[in-house]
């Protein structure tokens, strides 16, 4: 979870200490498909700053290759009950899942969004 406060210059160097700490263990479990999931409940911390900052460094962390990365925005989630998961891949969002009270009502895969029930 990436929730300090930090200025704009820090990011990386947070995001650097979490990839340290949590990478290895999650690249090295047997596992069909790994997911390394962040949680983002500010505003303040963007989730394309957040991917690029973790993309910059896929040479120093060669297992990024082996996992796949996901945000949990869970700004709305206290109040509204609502939570979306979201992928990036080349600086753009790939796949995206949004549920309201635990229920899941639309997703998209490429750009293409599918309601599954309406709120």
């Amino acid at each position: 979870m990436l929730r300090r406060f930090y200025e704009d210059d820090s990011l990386g160097v947070v995001v650097e200490k979490a990839l340290r700490k949590k990478l290895p263990k999650l690249a090295n479990t047997l596992a069909d498909q790994r997911l390394l999931l962040l949680k983002r409940e500010q505003w303040q911390l963007d989730e394309l700053r957040i991917w690029r900052e973790i993309d910059a460094r896929k040479t120093e962390f060669v297992e990024l290759d082996k996992i796949q990365i996901w945000f949990a925005e869970t700004v709305f989630y206290a109040r509204e009950g609502a939570v979306e998961f979201n992928q990036y891949e080349n600086n753009r969002p790939v796949r995206s899942l949004q549920f309201f009270n635990g229920r899941l009502k639309s997703k998209s895969d490429g750009g293409f969004a599918t309601i599954v029930e309406r709120i």
